[in-house]
């Protein structure tokens, strides 16, 4: 199985690993498997960004709008309890809430 030359090309921009995983850029010689080799020689971060960059490659960017949300989502929530307008809660408050909502969504009516 050959990779399309787009997805090694963005694997050798976003790492600049020319040399140590493709010499000389011989990118349609390399087979699945030794790409595979060359990707367990990644830091799990390394590893994690080639994912990325496989599944854009799809031309499916669904997962940036996601995270771009939540991103705006977390950034509003620090602001507000910055302001005062949110108040913390100690994480055992947060697991006894969440423990209430699901035994009432198990049990409900009662």
């Amino acid at each position: 199985m050959q990779f399309h030359p787009y997805i090694i090309e963005c694997y050798i921009q976003e790492h600049e690993l020319k040399n140590a995983i493709l010499p000389e850029r011989k990118i349609m010689s390399l087979s699945k498997s030794q790409i595979f080799h060359g990707a367990l020689n990644l830091s799990p971060i390394e590893r994690a960004e080639l994912i990325e960059c496989l599944l854009e490659s799809f031309g499916d960017n669904r997962q940036k709008v996601i995270d771009k949300k939540w991103v705006r989502e977390a950034e509003s929530r620090i602001d507000a309890y910055n302001a005062g307008k949110l108040k913390d809660m100690p994480i055992s408050k947060v697991f006894e809430e969440i423990e209430r909502i699901e035994n009432k969504n198990e049990h409900p009516g009662s």
